[in-house]
């Protein structure tokens, strides 16, 4: 038997088999059926619960589905970014959405003060921008800064780091300005220059450093503005240099201006006081020296107050000129005159005038006009130092020709006696510190005068002088000046009050003290030998002579006067006495000679001056330094004493004090 081929009886067996398996499944499943047909079938009402009962059973076997779980957001690395004080810069950020929809929130934190940053990510979009802003002040910020950039989309958060570069601008470079030269009173804006590579905004500069007595005030200006900054020099200030310092905030940055302030009262003058002496006809070129002191350019030249029939020429001085050459020429029909010519100098800012007496005379030498040399009546007036030319307006006016005087000189004169004879008290004196309350609408005192020594007899004989040198006296004004007469009252009480006070006294060390120091009674006595000179007022002579008698026995035994009788003396006082003595003389008192001997001693141990001139220069008191002052009083004292005008040690002193004028 072969176990590897199969027969056709073998298939058609297996066949038979599948067959009969087959009709078995079929005769079950008919059985089964057979056993529900004999229920009767559901009516339409029966079935309608049935179907609604078996759908919860339905939705009980159904689970819901869940959404699925997105990733959170994620930021891309940040590349480090660099900013300046003062920039706003645009930084780019990616944003990874891993499906997330929506605008994205970006900001940074850990950020130090002065920086400040913002941004968002729109919709729909990976990529934006965050702002960058470094304020101008922000100038201590470190060099690097880590930042965290945190990215929000709904309850999704992203971070990220952000490194920024903070590179600071080099601090600002001030140019100071360079000194100027300013004199007193005048007003400069003065430009500075500020380097700075940052922006700037408006600037304050803020005064830090002001020197005593000198007003500054805040500059505010615009970026791109021209800087200056506006000094003003007090009218007060003294020669020197000042320096005025302001502060400003420059991108964050304090900056410091110096400004440096030269005052020179004259930074430029001539040296042009003295007495040119001319003839008709003549013409001369005159040197007058230039003094520098701050101002080196060119200087224009004019003059003012040429005497008639005098004619200037000068050129421009050139830049560092130390001279000026001045051409005068005179007209061959120019009469006798003088005047106080001014020079008067331009050069940049600054002005100059500078006097200069310019005298005409004739070829015989005189002086004086010819109206006067050919009348014996006005040449009696006008004898050396008599005080007679007063008593006529004519006379007046040709002083004031001869000797310089102007209208504007005449019209101060007359303002001066208006305001004295406002100013006298009610019993005829005048008060040095309480002037003020003789009239009711006085405003003229001021705080300096609160120091100022109350001596009534000094007050009154200053306020009679000027009244008596118009020629105004207690009886007359002069002839052809009726409007003065108003005066005459004002003189005969000022003279009736220091006649009053006068002391009367048998003891003649005593009697005919005007009262208070000898300043004042000499003063006194000026006046009421003025006073007696011009009018023969034996009442007034004989107080005057009383005054002179006592002046005299108050002299100390070396030759000088003091404050009071017979102290040792000062120059001072002595050149007071002296003014008062020749006064004296020129009314016609006598005088003894023996004090005025006793006196020139004095002089001479006041003699400061250097060889060869060793009396051309006095001090104090013997043994004290030479004073300008001083020196005046005692030239003055030695040409009463009689002291020819070409004395050496006169015209030596002379030249000391032209050039130390006021």
């Amino acid at each position: 038997m072969d176990h590897g081929r199969t027969s056709p009886g073998d298939d058609v067996s297996k066949f038979c088999l599948r067959l009969i398996a087959a009709s078995g499944v079929l005769l079950a499943m008919t059985a089964s059926c057979s056993r529900y047909s004999d229920k009767p079938s559901p009516s339409l009402d029966e079935v309608a619960p049935l179907e609604h009962a078996s759908a919860p059973q339905e939705e009980s076997n159904t689970d819901p589905v869940a959404p699925p779980v997105l990733p959170d957001i994620a930021l891309a690395e940040i590349a480090p970014v660099e900013v300046r004080p003062g920039e706003r810069i645009e930084v780019p950020v990616t944003v990874v959405r891993h499906g997330r929809d929506g605008a994205v929130a970006i900001s940074v934190e850990d950020l130090p003060e002065g920086l400040s940053c913002r941004g968002s990510i729109p919709a729909s979009e990976d990529r934006g921008t965050i702002v960058l802003e470094v304020s101008q002040d922000a100038t201590d910020l470190p060099e690097e800064i880590t930042g965290t950039c945190r990215a929000v989309l709904g309850d999704s958060v992203a971070t990220q780091s952000l490194t920024i570069h903070v590179k600071q601008f080099p601090p600002p470079e001030v140019k100071p300005p360079t000194a100027v030269v300013l004199s007193p009173g005048m007003e400069k804006d003065i430009p500075i220059t500020i380097s700075y590579e940052g922006p700037i905004s408006a600037l304050r500069l803020e005064p830090s450093e002001v020197p005593d007595g000198w007003h500054a005030k805040p500059v505010d200006c615009d970026a791109g503005d021209k800087i200056v900054i506006p000094v003003a020099v007090p009218k007060d200030a003294k020669d020197g240099t000042y320096q005025l310092v302001y502060t400003m905030n420059v991108g964050g940055r304090r900056a410091t201006v110096p400004v440096t302030v030269r005052v020179v009262r004259m930074p430029f003058s001539f040296d042009s006081f003295r007495v040119v002496r001319l003839s008709p006809g003549e013409s001369r070129v005159v040197t007058i020296p230039i003094v520098r002191k701050g101002f080196g350019g060119p200087i224009d030249v004019t003059l003012e107050n040429l005497p008639a029939g005098v004619e200037a020429a000068c050129d421009t001085v050139p830049a560092a000129g130390k001279e000026l050459q001045l051409k005068l020429t005179v007209a061959e029909d120019a009469e006798p005159r003088v005047r106080s010519t001014y020079l008067v100098g331009s050069g940049g800012v600054f002005h100059c005038r500078s006097p200069m007496i310019v005298r005409i005379v004739d070829r015989e030498g005189n002086y004086l006009p010819p109206e006067i040399i050919s009348s014996q009546e006005m040449r009696m007036l006008f004898r050396r130092g008599s005080i007679g030319a007063r008593l006529s307006a004519n006379s007046k006016h040709l002083l004031a020709e001869v000797y310089g005087g102007t209208p504007e000189s005449e019209a101060a004169v007359q303002a001066g006696l208006r305001w004295l004879a406002a100013h006298q008290a009610a019993d005829g004196h005048w008060s040095l510190n309480h002037y003020d309350q003789a009239t009711s609408d006085c405003d003229c005192k001021t705080d300096f005068e609160a120091e100022v020594l109350d001596m009534d007899t000094a007050g009154t004989a200053l306020g009679l002088l000027p009244f008596l040198g118009a020629g105004i006296t207690h009886v007359s004004a002069p002839e052809g000046e009726s409007q003065l007469l108003v005066y005459r009252t004002t003189v005969r009480y000022g003279l009736s009050w220091l006649m009053r006070n006068q002391v009367s006294s048998r003891d003649l060390r005593k009697d005919g003290n005007l009262g208070g120091s000898l300043y004042a009674h000499a003063l006194g006595t000026m006046a009421l030998c003025e006073a007696y000179g011009l009018t023969g007022d034996e009442r007034v002579g004989e107080a005057a002579r009383r005054a002179i008698r006592y002046l005299l026995a108050a002299q100390h035994q070396a030759g000088g006067w003091r404050y009071q009788p017979r102290q040792a003396g000062d120059m001072s006082v002595v050149g007071w006495v002296f003014l008062a003595i020749r006064e004296g003389q020129l009314a016609g008192l006598p005088i003894d000679k023996t004090p005025l001997l006793r006196a020139e001693n004095f002089l001479d141990a006041c003699s400061v001056g250097e060889p060869p001139h060793e009396k051309a220069q006095y001090c104090y008191q013997p043994g004290g330094d030479a004073k300008i002052s001083l020196t005046a009083a005692g030239i003055l004292a030695r040409q009463y004493l009689g002291w020819p005008k070409d004395h050496p040690d006169l015209e030596a002193a002379c030249q000391l004090i032209f050039r130390q004028v006021p």
